[in-house]
């Protein structure tokens, strides 16, 4: 999909090669370069046709194609912001403050000011030097970079969302300032470029460490439950994610966990997943009590989590054989066709516990709490 951005770019490489003083690129190879990434997109689209019955996939012709002007621009500045200061790692109300608030007027100025001065920029490259400069082109390629996804819903909610939406703008974005720190008198420029350095790199071991923590878990989590074999497995808190590192997410169906599982082995477990939940500790987990013959109650051990289905909050839902009322830190779940041959599992830490029901029990005692 990042393919159909390519024609833009090369047009801003080829524009920026082709009116340098010493010229680089000849006007042939130009259109021949322009003219192969047309036909990588067109390919894209045509294939995409064959496959699937629909020149464009994933979010839909809907999505992809609705340019609102407004919305193109309050995004590519929420973008930037992210990418450049490192906003997405400062807590949620810092990012909800900064991000909403380019919806509003400190998104306008920053237009009425941008205008002019990109206006000002083209005008000097065209009309005066007839050559876009390395910031110039670094800036049209980050606004390329961007066009794809610009029009996309911004998720703030958890830190890493959107990430691969950046990709490319972060390539440009890092050597654009590089180059603009580099104009600066020398040494003003080196103590800037390492203290800049210093905190990105901080950020990304801190990034780093957070994906190694979720494949810890990921990892974990599948390997244990083989220790546990029945008719039915119920897992009673899948987690989505790990402080926004996604772990086990399915938006269509409950086969988050299954789908990770059946990839990892070759002999099939029948897993029932009944709820899922935004794990944001290595220490998170839940307590089951047995509150009648097949009724359960099951409630975070800590604050800060909520519960999730299918990528986003969960709600009350019900299946063939069991129903789920969620309230607040806890949930209901009743089990229509419960047996003694199938097994309930809670995750604890990064390790699965089972839960031990009696299904003779109709009220549970004090001592079972």
């Amino acid at each position: 999909e990042w393919a159909i951005v390519l024609p833009g770019m090369f047009a801003v490489l080829i524009t920026a090669l082709l009116f340098k003083e010493e010229r680089v690129i000849t006007w042939r190879r130009s259109f021949i370069l322009f003219g192969s990434t047309i036909f990588v997109v067109f390919f894209y689209f045509l294939l995409t046709r064959m496959m699937i019955g629909q020149w464009i996939s994933h979010y839909g012709a809907d999505v992809l194609v609705s340019f609102d002007l407004p919305k193109l621009w309050v995004t590519m500045c929420q973008y930037v912001t992210k990418h450049m200061f490192f906003v997405h790692f400062g807590s949620y109300a810092l990012r909800s403050d900064i991000y909403e608030g380019l919806n509003g007027l400190p998104g306008v100025i920053i237009l009425i000011v941008a205008i002019p001065v990109f206006g000002w920029f083209i005008r000097k490259a065209i009309l005066q030097r007839r050559q876009l400069s390395c910031g110039q082109t670094l800036i049209l390629l980050s606004i390329v970079s961007l066009l794809p996804v610009a029009n996309l819903y911004f998720n703030y909610l958890t830190p890493p969302e959107n990430d691969r939406y950046g990709i490319l703008l972060s390539v440009f974005l890092s050597i654009a300032i590089v180059h603009w720190f580099a104009k600066l008198p020398n040494y003003f420029s080196f103590v800037l470029l390492l203290i800049y350095f210093s905190v990105s790199i901080y950020f990304q071991q801190k990034l780093i460490n957070q994906w190694a923590a979720t494949e810890q878990v990921h990892t974990n989590l599948l390997t244990e439950v083989k220790n546990y074999s029945g008719q039915k497995i119920y897992l009673l808190n899948v987690p989505d994610n790990f402080k926004g590192s996604q772990l086990f997410r399915n938006h269509a169906e409950d086969l988050a966990f299954s789908d990770a599982y059946d990839i990892r082995n070759v002999s099939s477990q029948k897993f029932v997943e009944v709820a899922q939940y935004n794990m944001t500790s290595l220490n998170d987990g839940v307590s089951v009590k047995q509150t009648g013959k097949n009724q359960f109650e099951i409630q975070f051990n800590q604050w800060g989590n909520w519960w999730w289905r299918k990528g986003i909050g969960a709600s009350d839902y019900s299946k063939e054989n069991y129903k789920v009322d969620f309230d607040g830190q806890k949930y209901l779940l009743e089990i229509q066709d419960l047996s003694q041959e199938d097994v309930l599992l809670y995750q604890d830490s990064i390790h699965w516990k089972q839960f031990i029901f009696d299904l003779n029990l109709n009220v549970v005692p004090d001592s079972l709490h």
